[in-house]
């Protein structure tokens, strides 16, 4: 169920609603959501990102998903870009094609920009002692020789 919440945030109007884990803003016709990153994303990127993310780490190719849920190629791509946000029936369709239920298609909240990343990685490294240092670079450096075979 949708809450709906009128709100203020930095002196500029939105419509907030709550929805599952998501306080999702609506301003000018665009869905945001506010928390990932510490800054306002739009919830078709990150639902677009999750749906890639999920179908890739099950090898399934996009032609195929858009296959399994009968779509058009060109259309789940538009999804997975963020550009068209999934009709529901849509979204039922995917979560049983790639086997998973909603909270899992909703769990964004580690989808974050690669400068955003980097910095946290970076300021994680600085605090680590030496021994944790050579701990990360053997990790880093068996996925690397894992993903070039």
């Amino acid at each position: 169920m949708i809450k709906l919440i009128s709100k203020m945030i930095k002196n500029q109007s939105f419509i907030q609603y709550k929805y599952m884990y998501f306080n999702l803003f609506i301003k000018q016709g665009l869905i945001y959501t506010y928390g990932v990153g510490g800054f306002m994303t739009s919830i078709s990127v990150l639902i677009g990102k999750r749906i890639r993310e999920i179908r890739e780490s099950k090898h399934i190719k996009q032609v195929e998903l858009a296959n399994m849920i009968d779509i058009e190629p060109t259309n789940l791509s538009k999804i997975e870009k963020g550009i068209h946000f999934p009709k529901d029936e849509t979204i039922q369709k995917i979560i049983t094609a790639l086997d998973i239920d909603i909270k899992a298609l909703f769990d964004v909240r580690h989808i974050e920009d690669k400068e955003i990343l980097t910095k946290k990685i970076n300021k994680a490294l600085a605090n680590a002692t030496n021994l944790e240092l050579q701990f990360f670079y053997r990790m880093i450096s068996a996925y690397y020789e894992t993903k070039l075979k």
